[in-house]
């Protein structure tokens, strides 16, 4: 078998394009990536492009290692993680004791300083909610929905309800408001003309 040696000046070119693939998975038929880098997706048309600006849009290879600055994060850069280790990720950030179980916003914090991967926050708020423990332990921080009844009435002028109506055209008396009474029960309705809609009229009126 033969060997033959490659010089780094050819291999350099080829480290993004393998590292790229191997993060967004294989160019498909319509010649189109299937995941993201950034906000716009790659086509074979662009690729070129594209690889030669990925570092412009945060991304940075040390050492064989790809890392992503972030707006987010100011104080280190985030560690590129693939598809096959985002599982393991949010296992060692929400799923074991020391993780507490977060929400999806607590998780996202804590895997956000050190990681980044497209999509990361859906796929954390995902993994949140399918969470077993979660949905088994975590109580909900929603109030108990109220009981909604229909009153019963036992006799007539039990319960009253009141209300206003108006400013109207003063009458010769110089009133221009309607006092409402009605009987919740046999919904009778009272109407009582007052000058002004003031407690004390309205006792008055009662009396």
């Amino acid at each position: 078998m033969r060997s033959c040696r490659i010089s780094k000046q050819v291999l350099a070119p080829l480290v993004d394009t393998v590292m790229v693939m191997w993060l967004l998975g294989p160019i498909s038929d319509d010649g189109s990536y299937p995941g993201k880098m950034g906000d716009r997706p790659m086509s074979r048309s662009s690729k070129d492009e594209n690889f030669a600006n990925w570092t412009n849009r945060g991304y940075l290879m040390n050492q064989g290692i790809l890392y992503r600055y972030s707006p987010e994060v100011e104080t280190e850069a985030q560690l590129v993680v693939t598809v096959q280790e985002r599982e393991r990720v949010l296992q060692q950030h929400h799923d074991v004791p020391t993780a507490g179980h977060y929400g999806a916003e607590g998780t996202y914090k804590k895997v956000a300083s050190r990681y980044y991967f497209p999509g990361m926050r859906k796929y954390i708020a995902e993994y949140v909610k399918n969470c077993p423990d979660c949905k088994r332990c975590k109580p909900s921080n929603q109030k108990p929905t109220g009981l909604l009844r229909t009153p019963v009435y036992v006799q007539r002028f039990e319960t009253l309800a009141f209300d206003f109506f108006g400013p109207l055209p003063e009458t010769s008396s110089d009133k221009k408001k309607i006092f409402l009474v009605d009987d919740t029960n046999t919904k009778w309705v009272e109407f009582f003309a007052l000058k002004e809609a003031t407690s004390v009229n309205c006792a008055k009126t009662l009396d």
